[in-house]
């Protein structure tokens, strides 16, 4: 019986799309070889490969969903942290 993949795991879209990624590589977090070495941001990542001349990343509907839920859960974070921060600095400011 297989375990549940967490969801948390560094290399989840291998795991969830194999049709995708056939070989194993080249996912969200695969090292880049590039010259000067260089980094995505997570947006650069889902646009090139939404953009890409191979489609098989945009027609796949399911990888689609999966990267809208992970790029709304990352803004909800973001927007719960800054409001957060700012709440802390007023209530430090009244004392």
């Amino acid at each position: 019986m297989n375990a549940p993949i967490d969801n948390r795991q560094e290399h989840l879209d291998l795991l969830c799309f194999p049709t995708l990624f056939p070989t194993g590589q080249y996912g969200e977090h695969q090292s880049r070889q590039s010259f000067p070495a260089q980094t995505l941001s997570f947006s650069e990542y889902i646009k090139s490969r939404l953009l890409n001349k191979d489609f098989r990343f945009c027609r796949n509907h399911s990888y689609c969903l999966h990267y809208y839920r992970l790029k709304i859960n990352k803004a909800l974070k973001t927007g719960i942290y800054n409001l957060l921060k700012t709440t802390r600095q007023r209530w430090s400011n009244c004392w």
